[in-house]
């Protein structure tokens, strides 16, 4: 949702990344999922190198037992020059 909303505002700007699709990888801005980020900061990816902000959704998530340990581990992991924002409902 959050990709398709940005493409409109961004035309040709936005990538995605998730576990089951990839679009335009290379644009300089990506919408994935925590645990795209999370795999790719503990693989050591060159692209998590680039990244200059973070934004993640759901952060009222942070509480839960079955996904708040993702978003934990994916902040703890991020370079600490990376700006987070954290967005919640």
């Amino acid at each position: 949702q959050k990709y398709r909303e940005l493409g409109r505002i961004f035309p040709g700007e936005i990538g995605l990344l998730t576990g089951d699709h990839s679009a335009e990888p290379q644009a300089g801005c990506l919408v994935l999922t925590t645990e795209v980020l999370r795999s790719m900061l503990y693989r050591g990816s060159e692209l998590v190198r680039e990244v200059r902000w973070a934004v993640f959704d759901e952060a009222h998530l942070l509480g839960s037992p079955s996904r708040g340990w993702v978003i934990e581990e994916a902040l703890i992991l991020l370079p600490r020059a990376v700006r987070v924002v954290l967005l919640s409902a």
